[in-house]
């Protein structure tokens, strides 16, 4: 028998594959990559930018992240400005059209979520959002310590 671990490794994997394929199958006209979807909600939830505060919030390597915000300021969803204190960097920015385009995934996702969780209990639904919760301040820990020791090296 496989140890737990191995257990939530497989779950979480399966997770992503399926929820990613529900996305592409499901949503419509309302569909955005995940990296398109979290770059808008970001920008939506914490303002302004640049490419570096991003990549650091995500573990990213920042050309990654320029590859990334090239289809969503040709789409009109992101604006891209010269940071005016360092004329090297850029300030990222959601546009109206990228608020629009976000708020109508997030109710497309919203759905989906409402549609396979319809049978659980409201007490499961907290639970899992709780574990959810949890699981991502974790993750997110980790790799605030990890950069804090990258940076101490540097």
């Amino acid at each position: 028998m496989d140890d737990i671990f191995q257990q939530i490794e497989q779950e979480v994997a399966v997770f992503a594959r399926r929820i990613e394929g529900a996305r592409t199958r499901t949503y419509g006209t309302a569909q955005l990559d995940r990296s398109a979807y979290l770059l808008l909600l970001y920008l939506h939830q914490n303002g302004r930018c640049t490419q570096g505060e991003y990549a650091a919030a995500f573990e990213l390597d920042t050309s990654t992240v320029s590859r990334q915000i090239v289809p969503l300021v040709e789409m009109g969803l992101v604006e891209r400005k010269v940071a005016p204190q360092d004329k090297r960097s850029s300030v990222l920015q959601i546009t109206a059209q990228g608020v629009e385009k976000l708020q109508e995934v997030r109710q497309a996702r919203r759905e989906l979520y409402e549609e396979v969780l319809e049978d659980w209990t409201p007490s499961e639904q907290g639970q899992f959002l709780y574990l959810l919760q949890r699981f991502n301040a974790r993750l997110k820990e980790r790799a605030e310590a990890r950069a804090a020791m990258r940076k101490g090296r540097s």
